[in-house]
């Protein structure tokens, strides 16, 4: 019987199916390196497999929704399926290496990464200057080529499977994905009831990292200012692009004067300068230093620190001592050590 024109041939619907389902794989796949494995006994295992159910069901249920939508956009390219088809394996391609790559992501930022956070690192290629600290390059050439072996691999396999020129059913296809939306509700509901603290680990990992991702696109696109919000170029800046001090304070905040009684030392993590009204943003978030500085304070607008890292600086900072040159810590490795402190 000949295909209709609004339904794809049966080696592109079961092309596509082996497409979708060798990226559920690697959806659960990558799901099963972030869960710690606590399979001692057979009974440990299968709570294992659970709970790793419940982690992936999101991931599943995206990547079903991704190839359903391009099953319908092979559907309405009656003329041009082969470019159609081309774009479904790029699509799963890219969502085969988003996939992969959130495994060292949640390990070092232990969330996903949302537009946010590309945007005040400074863009995608600050990040990815800094990528080998996170992921060592065998392992990105590793996560480049993976999807694209598993993809060409379940491309072939459908051609071993017997009776494939047949069309690919319907209502298998719906079957899945409301199946896939009724796991997904029972997991999230799972999740709500039972793993209430939002620093649980499964609880982290159980967001699906790529919807995260374009959720956080599709805010910001239908935004009526978009990333205009998230953008440094929006801070008072002199001739020179250095930060400007507020104007509103009177002169007593210059140096000057008598000499003050008691030091109140703020420190702030991982927060820029220019973010703070204190340095002249356009955003009212720091009213009691402010004040502070009303009051006879003083800004400083340089700053060196012991180390880059945070955890060091602070320990040099308290202690007077410098901090190692390694990336060992010495309040991790030597918690006992004698210093004198400010407190």
């Amino acid at each position: 019987m000949p295909q209709t024109p609004s339904t794809p041939s049966a080696p592109e619907g079961y092309r596509l199916a082996a497409w979708t389902a060798a990226t559920v794989a690697l959806a659960v796949a990558t799901k099963g390196c972030l869960l710690p494995w606590t399979g001692e006994d057979l009974f440990s295992a299968l709570r294992w497999g659970l709970r790793l159910g419940l982690v992936c069901a999101a991931d599943v249920l995206f990547v079903l929704s991704v190839g359903h939508l391009l099953w319908l956009l092979l559907a309405l390219a009656s003329r041009r399926r082969h470019v159609a088809l081309g774009v479904a394996w790029a699509v799963f391609y890219l969502l085969g290496v988003y996939l992969l790559f959130s495994v060292p992501v949640f390990r070092w930022a232990m969330v996903p990464l949302e537009l946010r956070h590309l945007w005040l690192t400074g863009g995608s290629w600050q990040v990815l200057s800094s990528l080998e600290a996170v992921c060592p390059w065998w392992q990105v050439g590793l996560g480049l080529l993976v999807p694209g072996v598993v993809l060409w691999f379940s491309g072939q396999v459908v051609r071993w499977l017997p009776g494939w020129p047949r069309p690919w059913p319907r209502r298998f296809l719906l079957a899945t994905l409301a199946t896939a939306f009724l796991a997904h509700g029972i997991a999230q509901l799972y999740i709500a009831r039972r793993w209430t603290d939002p620093n649980r680990w499964e609880r982290r990992i159980a967001q699906c990292a790529p919807w995260v991702m374009l959720r956080s696109c599709l805010r910001e696109l239908f935004r009526p200012d978009p990333l205009q919000g998230l953008s440094v170029s929006a801070t008072p800046a002199d001739e020179h692009g250095k930060l400007q001090p507020p104007t509103d304070p009177p002169p007593s905040w210059t140096p000057g004067g008598s000499r003050p009684q008691n030091l109140v030392l703020v420190l702030l993590e991982s927060v820029g300068a220019e973010y703070l009204g204190l340095y002249g943003a356009p955003w009212n978030n720091t009213p009691q230093l402010q004040q502070f500085l009303r009051q006879g304070g003083q800004v400083f607008h340089n700053c060196y620190v012991a180390s880059p890292s945070s955890c060091k600086s602070l320990f040099a900072l308290l202690s007077g001592r410098y901090p190692r040159c390694d990336w060992g810590l010495i309040v991790r490795d030597e918690p006992e050590i004698d210093v004198p402190t400010l407190f």
